[in-house]
């Protein structure tokens, strides 16, 4: 069971699924038909102390990693082409919330000043591999290694955040980690530190039940990976918080997408509901 102040590295807890996360960019990357490009996806998975059977399980086309690569996929190109957006529109900086293995910054053109955010051994684990493969940063970069239910945003203006300024804001794969008032923390941030012309970018899901990641798709995968994760090893057990409504109700503009209708554009396929991604969406709000 999550506890208030637990923590995990790269190898357990919450951790574990930013390795698989990287493992799919890597396994789509591969694909002479990639809708991402991630060239160190896979240098980071092979870094981690997991089974590297993870990158070949999810390279494969069996029906019970498809839904998983494709799903995420989608996730990330439409996040990049939030910040490939947001750079177009002159945004001057963009925070990477709960950033995991996202190598978004030396991969794509990014507002001028970037900072993520993250447990201090994901965020060490990733610098280190990042180094070694000589990975330059595309704009001017900062990584913090902090807790998210600690007090990150007195820690992001002493590294140089311009608060009520202009800035893009992405939280991929965060809100279900993290207890109720830690969202709220964290979305009443946001807003304080926004300047008009700001944008967030957010993905919602309900916490899964244990029936969801009983998904034969993914119990087969996760066997196959010798890896054992269940919902008491990633969720707090109460409900989050409607962000969409959040947001709203503080004055943003809000859009929500259907992953499954974004897959569409991409040539992919998701199911409409149930099973794995029950109910998951990409809400975008925008401060004026």
């Amino acid at each position: 069971m999550r506890s208030k102040h637990d923590t995990w590295d790269i190898n357990s807890g919450v951790g574990v699924t930013a390795v698989w996360v990287a493992a799919a960019r890597a396994a789509e990357t591969a694909r002479p038909d990639a809708r991402i490009h991630d060239p160190y996806a896979e240098q980071l998975v092979k870094a981690a102390d997991l089974p590297t059977r993870i990158l070949d399980a999810l390279g494969e086309d069996g029906a019970h990693t498809e839904v998983l690569r494709h799903y995420l996929t989608v996730r990330t190109r439409f996040f990049d082409d939030f910040f490939l957006h947001a750079t177009e529109r002159g945004t001057p900086q963009a925070v990477l919330l709960g950033s995991g293995l996202d190598t978004r910054p030396y991969r794509l053109a990014m507002p001028a000043r970037t900072w993520e955010l993250d447990q201090p051994t994901v965020i060490g684990f990733k610098n280190s591999v990042l180094a070694a493969a000589s990975a330059e940063a595309r704009s001017d970069h900062t990584a913090l290694g902090i807790d998210l239910r600690r007090d990150w945003p007195d820690a992001l203006v002493r590294a140089g955040f311009s608060p009520r300024c202009p800035t893009a804001w992405l939280a991929e794969g965060l809100l279900p980690y993290l207890p109720a008032d830690s969202q709220r923390h964290l979305l009443t941030a946001v807003d304080d530190l926004s300047g008009p012309g700001s944008a967030a970018c957010v993905e919602v899901f309900t916490r899964p039940t244990a029936d969801s990641l009983d998904d034969p798709r993914l119990d087969r995968l996760r066997k196959e990976l010798g890896i054992s994760l269940t919902v008491d090893d990633l969720f707090y057990d109460e409900p989050g918080i409607d962000c969409a409504a959040w947001f709203r109700a503080h004055g943003w503009t809000v859009s929500e997408a259907n992953p499954a209708e974004v897959a569409t554009d991409l040539d992919l396929t998701l199911p409409e509901e149930g099973g794995l991604f029950d109910r998951p969406a990409f809400v975008t709000a925008t401060k004026d």
